[in-house]
């Protein structure tokens, strides 16, 4: 007969493993008790040639989602147990900010793309002035030589080209620092695009959301955690079963599952990982169970009676 002090330990396990739900890879999922297991556990043990082993839904691997830029969290678009889709947008930071910096950067931009195509005409007045120099030149030097005009005049006329080759220099050298400068422009334009970008969370791949550690409204550093999601292929059912039968579980033996939710959800799946680290306590290995398919409504946590099969032909 099971004591008042029994019943709370069992209550008490439970709460612990729903809440839990399911683990990153490395963590300890919590397992159900014996005692919780009650006399159904012992009975099935002893059914057929099957390994019977009892525990919950959870996942193998999880993700952080997090933001790269601090900020107010605007919005969030999903909640604990939602689906979630590659790409899918989970949550945003108020851009006002980023929007001004970006519209700043923008219009310094424009304002040096301006400046470059005043400077283009001043580059083709220059290479006029440079044609009319060299042809007038060439015209002193002839009536110089027939004796038209005198050389000092000539003279005047073969400088003229010179002074015009300064002035295109000049403009040579200006135009370089506004290319500089255009092209700072533009490097701090696209990084402020970025970083306005930056502002919108989005899912790296499919899932479903598995927990949520800030709320609309609050402040959030970069890599603070904003939302965790479990990878779709990482449900697993974690079973666990009694040290001594270690030896006759495989990789990829089938089992048959049976979720104790309303409707006694049967399963089937296959070993996926056995871990070799035994409760001292209860002298339990966790067993990870790879799901063949999921069920209508999947949440983490559920309990779960899994039946594996045994080497030499004992099925589930």
């Amino acid at each position: 007969m099971k004591t008042g002090r029994n019943k709370g330990m069992g209550v008490l396990g439970l709460a612990l493993l729903v809440g839990l739900g399911g683990c990153k890879r490395g963590e300890t999922i919590e397992k159900p008790s014996r005692e919780e297991a009650g006399g159904e556990a012992r009975a099935q043990e002893s059914v057929g040639a099957a390994i019977f082993g009892t525990g919950v839904l959870a996942h193998d691997r999880s993700l952080v989602v997090a933001f790269e830029r601090a900020g107010v969290i605007q919005g969030l678009t999903v909640d604990v147990g939602d689906t979630v889709a590659e790409g899918q947008v989970l949550a945003t930071l108020d851009d006002a900010d980023a929007k001004t910096e970006l519209a700043r950067e923008r219009a310094n931009r424009r304002g040096e793309q301006a400046t470059l195509g005043r400077l283009r005409s001043d580059e083709d007045q220059v290479k006029l002035r440079e044609e009319i120099a060299r042809r007038e030149a060439e015209r002193s030097e002839r009536l110089q030589k027939a004796g038209a005009i005198p050389e000092i005049e000539n003279d005047r006329s073969q400088d003229a080209p010179r002074l015009v080759a300064l002035d295109r220099r000049g403009v040579e050298l200006q135009r370089g620092v506004i290319l500089a400068k255009l092209a700072q422009a533009e490097a701090r334009e696209a990084q402020a695009s970025l970083w306005q970008r930056k502002t919108v969370l989005r899912a790296s791949s499919a899932g479903r959301v598995v927990r949520r550690d800030t709320t609309a409204g609050s402040y959030t550093a970069p890599g603070s955690p904003v939302l965790v999601i479990a990878p779709a292929g990482s449900e697993v059912a974690s079973l666990w079963v009694h040290e001594s039968e270690l030896p006759h579980v495989r990789a990829g033996a089938s089992v048959q599952l049976t979720l104790r939710d309303r409707d006694r959800t049967r399963l089937q799946g296959r070993v996926r990982r056995v871990h070799l680290e035994a409760d001292q306590r209860t002298h339990e290995v966790r067993v990870d169970v790879e799901l063949a398919q999921l069920p209508a409504t999947l949440v983490f946590g559920v309990r779960v009676d899994g039946q594996i099969e045994r080497p030499g032909g004992g099925k589930p």
